[in-house]
């Protein structure tokens, strides 16, 4: 096995443990979409939609990434490529959404910053890693573990808040 084989084999567990988590996770975001009757009555562009929209992107790239990092004979060109693109899009999406939300939260910086910011940043640091891996340094994976810390902790919340928010209104 190459070095970098040998590395990235060294992160399996973690990986799978990720992957796993997400898929999980994305199941409850399913549960608490569907306990929201008035969900699909509401304009596309609501704060509700728009989170639960970039929840599911989250645990959805979660899960791409567990999939690039657990591909068999991997070199760093096979997972530093789909890394920066899978997390290239999102962030556009999230700056787009996150513009879009802004007015709304004039007085609730805390809970735009947790919904919208930190998963762009969480986002540019995987391409940063994609960009590491492709000039040789394997131990930009360890940054990884932010990425996909931050990427499942905020859905999560999400997720829940969709439970228990019945007015559809950030949870403090």
């Amino acid at each position: 096995m190459p070095e970098f084989g040998a590395h990235v084999e060294a992160w399996h567990d973690f990986f799978t443990l990720a992957g796993g988590a997400s898929a999980t996770l994305l199941g409850l975001l399913f549960v608490g979409v569907s306990l929201q009757a008035e969900f699909r009555s509401l304009p596309p562009d609501s704060y509700i939609r728009s989170v639960a929209a970039l929840s599911f992107q989250n645990f959805l790239i979660v899960i791409l990434f567990a999939l690039y990092f657990l591909a068999p004979d991997p070199s760093p060109k096979s997972i530093a490529w789909p890394v920066i693109l899978t997390a290239l899009f999102p962030f556009v999406s999230h700056l787009r959404m996150a513009m879009r939300q802004l007015p709304g939260f004039a007085a609730d910086r805390s809970t735009y910053v947790w919904h919208f910011v930190v998963p762009a940043i969480s986002h540019l640091a995987a391409v940063g890693v994609g960009i590491a891996l492709l000039r040789g340094a394997d131990d930009a994976i360890g940054w990884m573990v932010a990425v996909v810390a931050f990427l499942l902790m905020i859905p999560t919340r999400n997720a829940w808040e969709l439970v228990i928010s019945p007015d559809n209104t950030p949870v403090e």
